[in-house]
């Protein structure tokens, strides 16, 4: 047999694929590089041959990786004139992988001898670009260009060349679908000369083309296409090599398409010794290491008989007259006598056998999966025929099919055709539905899909892998792996959010015994909780913590009670932070995280209110105990030491904050007050460089000034002021003194310490300490007392920047005492005055209520009509400027409240028929806030609540039971703990009675609403409040980082 080119079957023919840029630009490179070199005899003097080289090298082998600008980098270091031409040729390639055609063009047009070797390098090089890049058109522009200098024989000089060149072109265009083009390049490849068994495989391959394109076309054109076989194959045939053993498939297909059947079965059997040969042949050198067996011709001979004789099969019995035993024989084989003796059923080789036999001797060719497809759809036929052909396969044999079948499927996958893997894929998972190979497969065929843009194929698939792997016992954690890796993909590669969601969400519910499925649902809560989406964070974590083989589980407890804190859920809280102590307890080294938890359950019962101040001062006491210890068993490590002060400090300042508190029942008060003015001075004393001691020291001047020990109280302002001078504190003593003192209850003595601050006497303090007492007191509801301080603002300034903030919060304060008059002059002024406030949409918000409510008690239908229409106006005049979605609903939510404003004042002095329509298009506005908002985004949530509400309220006045009905089971399901759960769930039983009298039907109970916890502020606290932090799930493991203090929920991770 004579020595040959390699041969590629169709599915691997991807010489030069151009889509993986680097390799076809270094054939082109390469080939440019080696035609300079060629007319270099000596390199030149002014650098070394070899290092200039090694240059070209590098920077080569840079483009090759895909690191053009790197490449660029060393290919400016080389000087011209040292490099022979050949960096040119580099910075041509870099240029064109950047897609910067029109630069490489202008390089190559600057180019003395457009003729010469090297140039036309170039434009090759160029076109190969082109088609990497999708520019089809310029490509074949390139290459037509270049095969039309040479309607001949090249010269001599360019043959290997032009072959090479035609060749790919070739190859190029069968990959574009272009398979006419492709015979034309075939036909100039041949024009160049070439030795005999380079010739007789682009003849094959020729052929191969014109047996596709004959197949296709109409019986009128195909003779055309036979000439051009039947001259090619008796070329052929004058060799036994595989190019002899393709003309043998070639000629036989070709009278398989003229339906010649038996003519096409006939020449293959008179060719089979000759076939067989070839094929022997192969298979020794595959005994020596060459496996060369994939380019069998006998593999596509064998997989022809078999289809022919399927095909034959199928029309006797599509006839409904075929012969029975004609039919078996040509599926299953003839029956044969068997040696003497031997009982067993002998049968010839039939479409089953043949077709078996490619599948699985020949795996690697691209015949084999088809031919798997139709042997078992052949003995599911035999089978229904009552006929039971076993062919015996050996196990390993078959991994070996398996492994061949997915790893072509894989080549093309990796090679970015999609297209093709996609194909490849879906064939060889008929095939190998299951096992590992299988998962992977799906995965890669979902990424194919999305590729290809055909998401809903790969959503198909995706949700394939979860449902028929997620209980497969030995499979099931591979499955959710790739759906994981799908998601990452989905999300990361291709800013499919959606798609990633709906894939972690495939996850979480159907891979419940996945090893990694704690840490994802933990993960997954971070991830929510960082957004301040704590009911979905909380959903993930309350999942989390029942994998209790997991130590995420425990960590879980603690992020459920942040979750609760954050939601003001404080009873929950108090509960969750009760089971994650116990389950701290069963640890063997629970470590720092029993000091976290204690303390901020601690301090959740201080929130709960006066009712709970025993509770809280007893467990700040434990803490207190606990951490005075110096030997402790909860700080091992400096850093747990240093955690341990901090919280011992903040349990001294909080236990001296409940003893404030008790001070306030009467009984014992001197007692506790004395009590808490001993915790503060611990803290003060034992911590100055405590954040809670500068608030400490003001809690003490606070305490000694209601007991009339004014020497005492200037003492601890003294320290103050001379110990924390940079505190806020030390800087607003007077005004936080007056604060506490409100807040304890001395209501009488804070509004003298305020009318002293804010009157001529206070001049020491500045205008913006003035305007934030002010801000601070209307927080707390001193509306009276605001009002002084606001006024102290507006008549000593012309500061715009404490001006405007001053209007607005006087304004409102007018209104919340009733003063509306009052109220609406100076919001009025505020959006005159400054027309582009950043108080602009508040104001309009304040106008609006205020112009309702003055229409309230107007009885002259004009000026209540005007009123209303001022405060549409304004509502409108403002909405525009409102870009967040929670400041848009909160807007909605006031034209709600002033239609139904309207209504009332219709009730009391106009038509009730005017109030009823009234009433309906406040429902029609809550509605539009009910259909439009996300109950998932925690902004929106509070103000989604009260349009429910609102609406539910105004439907059952309207005896709209049904609609009423629906809304309430919404809002129940959205809402199990919401704010308005009681007066929704008294809604529903009344709707539900209308409803089942009318004969709505039987109406689904709802479930039991949890009760809503009862919070209450603590008395006076100016400090920061503990949360849960690190030092929870990891003090446990040996690490304590500093607690932290933050009245506001942490968002950090608490994994292990």
């Amino acid at each position: 047999m004579c020595v040959f080119m390699p041969y590629r079957p169709r599915a691997m023919r991807t010489l030069a694929r151009c889509r993986i840029l680097s390799t076809a630009l270094a054939v082109s490179a390469s080939l440019a590089i080696c035609a300079i070199a060629q007319q270099e005899a000596q390199p030149p003097a002014h650098q070394p041959a070899d290092a200039v080289s090694e240059e070209i090298r590098y920077a080569d082998g840079l483009m090759k990786l895909g690191l053009s600008d790197y490449a660029k980098i060393v290919l400016d270091r080389i000087k011209e004139g040292e490099d022979g031409g050949r960096k040119q040729v580099l910075e041509i390639n870099n240029l064109i992988m950047l897609g910067k055609f029109e630069e490489a063009k202008q390089i190559i047009a600057k180019q003395p001898d457009q003729e010469s070797q090297d140039v036309l390098a170039m434009k090759l090089a160029l076109a190969d670009g082109y088609y990497a890049w999708g520019k089809f058109a310029e490509a074949r522009a390139v290459y037509e260009m270049f095969l039309s200098k040479f309607p001949s024989a090249p010269p001599e000089s360019l043959n290997e060349f032009f072959l090479s060149s035609a060749y790919k072109y070739a190859q190029m265009l069968i990959l574009m679908g272009q398979k006419e083009a492709a015979v034309s390049a075939y036909d100039a490849a041949l024009r160049a000369k070439m030795e005999r068994h380079v010739r007789r495989q682009i003849l094959s391959e020729k052929a191969e083309l014109l047996v596709a394109l004959a197949e296709k076309a109409e019986p009128s054109k195909r003779k055309a296409y036979y000439d051009q076989i039947q001259k090619i194959c008796e070329e052929i045939l004058w060799v036994q090599d595989i190019w002899f053993g393709k003309a043998i498939v070639y000629m036989a297909h070709t009278n398989l398409i003229e339906g010649n059947v038996d003519k096409a079965m006939d020449m293959v059997e008179d060719y089979w010794p000759q076939l067989k040969a070839i094929d022997d042949a192969l298979r020794e050198a595959r005994k020596e290491g060459e496996d060369l067996l994939k380019i069998s011709p006998m593999a596509e001979c064998r997989f022809l008989l078999g289809v022919m004789m399927q095909n034959e099969a199928e029309r006797l019995m599509a006839d409904g007259k075929g012969d029975r035993e004609k039919i078996v024989a040509l599926l299953a084989g003839k029956k044969m006598p068997g040696k003497p003796g031997d009982t067993r059923e002998r049968r010839s080789a039939g479409a089953l056998q043949h077709l078996y036999t490619v599948f699985v001797s020949y795996p690697f060719t691209s015949w084999a999966p088809e031919a798997g497809i139709r042997a078992r759809k052949i003995q599911e036929l035999l089978a229904s025929m009552g006929v039971d052909i076993k062919i015996k396969v050996d196990p390993n044999q078959m991994k070996e099919v398996e492994k061949a079948q997915f790893s072509e499927a894989k080549a093309l996958f990796n090679q970015q055709q999609y297209a093709e893997a996609a194909e490849s894929y879906v064939r060889v998972l008929n095939l190998f539905p299951e096992g590992e190979a299988a998962i992977s497969a799906l995965s890669d065929l979902a990424t194919c899909y999305v590729e290809q843009k055909e998401e809903l194929y790969a959503d198909a698939v995706v949700g394939h892998i979860a449902e028929r792997f997620c209980r497969h016992p030995e499979l099931m954690a591979k499955a959710g792996d790739q759906i994981l890796r799908l998601a990452i993909y989905f999300k990361e590669e291709k800013q499919m959010p959606d798609k990633s969601d709906r894939a972690y969400s495939l996850f979480f519910d159907n891979f419940q015994g996945h090893p990694r499925m704690a840490a994802m649902l933990y993960s997954f809560g971070e991830r929510e909780f960082s957004a301040r989406n704590y009911p979905k964070a909380l959903e993930y974590f309350q999942q989390a913590q029942t994998y209790t083989n997991s130590p995420l589980s425990v960590d879980a407890l603690s992020r459920i009670a942040a979750c609760h804190n954050a939601l003001s859920n404080t009873v929950e809280e108090i509960k969750v932070l009760d089971e994650y102590i116990k389950r701290l307890g069963t640890l063997d080294s629970p470590g720092f995280a029993v000091v976290s938890a204690r303390y901020r359950q601690a301090y959740a019962y201080l929130r709960m209110g006066e009712k709970y101040t025993g509770s809280a001062v007893n467990r700040f006491n434990e803490l207190v105990k606990m951490l005075s210890d110096e030997k402790n068993p909860y700080q091992k490590t400096p850093e747990e030491k240093e955690a341990a002060s901090a919280i011992l400090a903040g349990s001294l300042f909080y236990r001296g904050q409940c003893y404030a508190q008790l001070s306030r029942a009467g009984t014992d008060a001197e007692k506790y007050r004395q009590l808490a003015i001993d915790s503060f001075e611990t803290v003060a004393n034992k911590f100055p460089a405590s954040e809670f001691a500068p608030n400490a020291l003001s809690q003490i001047a606070t305490l000694y000034t209601i007991m009339e020990k004014t020497e005492e109280a200037q003492r601890a302002l003294d320290t103050l002021q001379k110990n924390h001078p940079d505190s806020a504190e030390a800087k607003n003593a007077k005004f936080l003194m007056a604060m506490n003192l409100l807040k304890l209850g001395r209501r009488q003595q804070a509004v003298e310490m305020f009318k002293q601050m804010f009157s001529s006497e206070g001049g020491k303090f500045s205008e913006t300490q003035i305007m934030t007492a002010g801000v601070k007191l209307s927080e707390a509801g001193e509306y009276e007392i605001a009002l002084d301080a606001f006024s102290r603002i507006l008549a000593s300034t012309k500061d715009r920047t404490l001006r405007e903030p001053a209007l607005l919060n006087r304004g409102k304060a007018f209104l919340e005492l009733n003063r509306p008059a009052d109220g609406i002059k100076d919001l009025e002024a505020l959006v005159k005055e400054y027309p582009n406030s950043g108080y602009l949409i508040e104001a309009g918000f304040l106008l609006s209520k205020a112009y309702t409510g003055a229409a309230l008690d107007e009885p002259d239908a004009g000026k209540r009509e005007e009123a209303y229409t001022k405060a549409i106006a304004i509502l409108n005049k403002v909405k525009k400027y409102e870009k967040s979605v929670a400041g848009r609903m909160k807007l909605d939510l006031g034209v709600a409240d002033l239609w139904e404003k309207q209504a009332s004042a219709e009730i009391k002095f106009g038509s009730p028929e005017k109030a009823r329509q009234h009433k309906n298009e406040a429902i029609a506005t809550y509605q539009s806030v009910v259909l439009l908002a996300d109950p998932a985004n925690p902004e929106a949530r509070p103000l989604l609540e009260d349009a429910y509400a609102g609406s539910i309220r105004l439907m059952v006045e309207q005896e709209a039971w049904e609609d009423a009905l629906e809304d309430c089971d919404k809002y129940l399901e959205q809402f199990p703990r919401g704010k308005w759960v009681n007066e929704i769930r008294s809604a529903r039983s009344k709707c539900k009675l209308h409803v089942k009298t009318a004969g709505g039907g039987k109406i689904e109970e709802a479930a039991p609403a949890a009760p809503a916890p009862q919070n209450a502020a603590p008395t006076s606290t100016n400090a920061p409040a503990p949360q849960a932090t690190k030092q929870d799930s990891t003090a446990a493991a040996g690490q304590a980082p500093q607690p932290a203090t933050s009245p506001e929920p942490t968002s950090d991770n608490e994994q292990k």
